[in-house]
């Protein structure tokens, strides 16, 4: 007896208490080596770690299907950083014969993608080298055409994580599980029915891969949705379906990009920043000081250029720099912040409104992942103040490339913002009257754009904050004709001849008029073709058209407005109830990825 008693009690602590935690996708299990060829990994190559962002389902020897939110923010503009894994059961493992790797020849997220909502949540990625079919472990999937998946029995795989006790591992094989629709969830929670469907199954690290229904006429698994986003990992999740977009994916696919990009290399360090640059070639200060009364658009270090002749004799004028400026005085524009991510840093600019708003472009993507940089000048030197993101609030009628037409977003921090020391280096912009007035800034006016962006279409991003003065163009100049899609919410800057623009980095950064005694952000940097090109000047969205929205929204915010946290997909009750604890959530998720980032800098 007092065996069996023994043997009883060991196999209770085998069970249940030596037993690892469960780390199956949820109420799920390993999937069959193998059995979804068309299963990829996502990962972004860092310092030879490649970290695996997402999934992915091959269509074709050469596209794959994801989410665009797979991109979200600065990885749009680092697409040379990640790899694509196909033919793999093993995450990390590296060894499996059946593997392939590939790499991102063309992005392109859906034309209608929305961030506010995820709406249109898909995206193909043009792949190089084509994947090779001539094994069972790589091979496409069909597309279903079913608008309707009720009451049907799904299939959902990747490797995200499985265990919400420890939300930095991800499952080492592919996981599957089989679901259903949540139909209540769908038909009064979510944002688009007719593109969207609620069910469970899905957690962090699965964005982007497949969700499927296996026909038992073909005898063979159809792809009906892409994993969207979630709220929970035991909650309803969000999945973009397929059958709205088959005409957009058949266009691509039988019109592909007419000629790939070259096959990038993935480099081991991320791109260099010089750290020393040629010397600036500089004409006499001219100094901007003004009313340091004022409670905004001031410094006790005044703005200083140095762009009018006579400059130095030199056998060209040509900076190449924000592009075409100088750097900063050190401190003078004390409203501009960092905008910076954990995995990829310095993504976007923005504005300080008060001590918890940030303004900031709608297509920055802001979110709870991003972090605030405050009283920053040289990127290589500590930063004054450091604020978690709280709350987002996109433009609800923002549309995304290539137009940007209320390209305009709300970010709030907390704790608040320490505006009263000096040391902080922490300022507040000012902003204009609401006036649709389309000459508002009129045209001529020299303007200031601030910001890290690079020093060259495609180049190196400084260290230290620069700026530049540019000229508004009319709104019916042909160069801004051609440039903009809506004149009464965008404006155009540039100079003559081009050399001087904002560009990558700049995003969401003011731009600024003087106006006798302080500055007043009269614009925040949207796009443009190029960077400093003669006849294509930068496009800004118009803050005058906006100032009753911003208000509206950084005094009271509806609970019918648009507020972009993690959990922003299911709306109004969900909010409220999920709201502080996906706060603490994220900021415990940022803490974690931020260490795990600073280790693989000390390896």
């Amino acid at each position: 007896m007092k065996v069996f008693l023994i043997f009883i009690l060991f196999v209770f602590i085998h069970n249940y208490v030596c037993e690892k935690p469960d780390e199956k996708i949820f109420d799920g299990s390993e999937a069959t080596p193998h059995a979804f060829p068309w299963m990829v990994s996502v990962r972004f190559n860092f310092l030879n770690t490649l970290t695996r962002t997402c999934g992915g389902v091959i269509i074709s020897d050469i596209f794959l299907l994801t989410a665009a939110s797979c991109f979200e923010g600065s990885a749009m503009y680092l697409t040379n950083y990640f790899t694509i894994k196909a033919g793999i059961h093993m995450l990390t493992n590296g060894n499996e014969s059946t593997e392939q790797i590939s790499f991102i020849s063309h992005y392109i997220p859906h034309p209608n993608y929305m961030y506010n909502g995820l709406l249109n949540d898909i995206a193909l990625v043009r792949v190089l080298p084509p994947f090779k079919f001539d094994t069972l472990s790589v091979a496409p999937i069909s597309l279903s055409n079913l608008i309707s998946v009720e009451n049907m029995n799904l299939t959902t795989i990747g490797w995200g994580v499985r265990n919400l006790s420890n939300p930095t591992v991800l499952s080492s094989t592919l996981q599957q599980v089989t679901i259903q629709e949540n139909v209540e969830c769908t038909k009064n929670k979510i944002k688009d029915p007719p593109t969207q469907l609620c069910a469970t199954g899905a957690c962090k690290g699965d964005m982007g891969g497949p969700l499927m229904i296996y026909s038992d006429d073909k005898q063979q698994y159809e792809l009906v949705g892409i994993t969207s986003h979630r709220s929970g990992c035991t909650t309803e999740g969000v999945y973009t379906r397929v059958a709205p977009f088959i005409d957009w994916i058949s266009d691509i696919l039988a019109n592909p990009p007419s000629t790939p990009m070259p096959m990038p290399t993935i480099p081991s360090q991320p791109p260099p920043v010089p750290t020393t640059l040629p010397p600036e070639i500089l004409g006499p200060p001219i100094p901007f000081v003004c009313d340091t009364s004022r409670s905004c658009g001031c410094s006790s270090t005044p703005v200083v250029f140095h762009d009018e002749p006579p400059f130095p004799p030199v056998p060209e004028h040509n900076q190449g720099r924000i592009v075409g400026g100088e750097t900063a005085q050190p401190h003078s524009w004390p409203w501009v912040v960092s905008l910076r991510h954990p995995s990829f840093g310095h993504g976007c600019g923005g504005s300080m409104i008060n001590s918890e708003w940030i303004l900031t472009a709608a297509h920055c993507s802001p979110s709870l992942s991003h972090i605030v940089h405050i009283g920053v000048h040289d990127e290589q030197s500590p930063s004054p103040q450091i604020r978690n993101v709280v709350k987002a609030i996109v433009h609800p009628h923002y549309i995304p490339s290539p137009k940007f037409i209320n390209d305009i977003a709300l970010m709030k921090v907390s704790p608040p913002i320490n505006l009263t020391t000096s040391d902080t280096h922490a300022g507040l912009t000012c902003l204009p009257a609401q006036n649709n007035n389309l000459d508002y800034p009129k045209e001529g006016t020299r303007l200031a754009v601030i910001g890290w962006g690079t020093l060259s279409s495609g180049g190196p991003r400084p260290t230290k904050l620069r700026q530049v003065r540019v000229k508004t163009l009319a709104h019916d100049d042909w160069r801004c004709i051609n440039a903009t899609y809506d004149d009464t919410r965008q404006f155009c800057a540039a100079v003559d001849g081009g050399g001087k623009d904002s560009c990558q980095g700049d995003s969401g950064g003011p731009i600024h008029q003087w106006l006798d005694d302080h500055w007043e952000q009269v614009g925040v940097v949207s796009y443009g073709k190029g960077c400093a090109l003669a006849d294509h000047p930068g496009v800004y969205t118009r803050l005058s058209f906006y100032y009753d929205w911003i208000q509206s929204n950084i005094n009271e915010t509806p609970m019918s407005s648009t507020i972009m946290t993690t959990s922003s997909i299911i709306t109004s009750t969900s909010i409220e109830s999920n709201q502080a604890v996906v706060i603490k959530t994220n900021l415990f998720f940022t803490i974690i990825i931020y260490i795990a980032f600073q280790f693989l800098f000390l390896l």
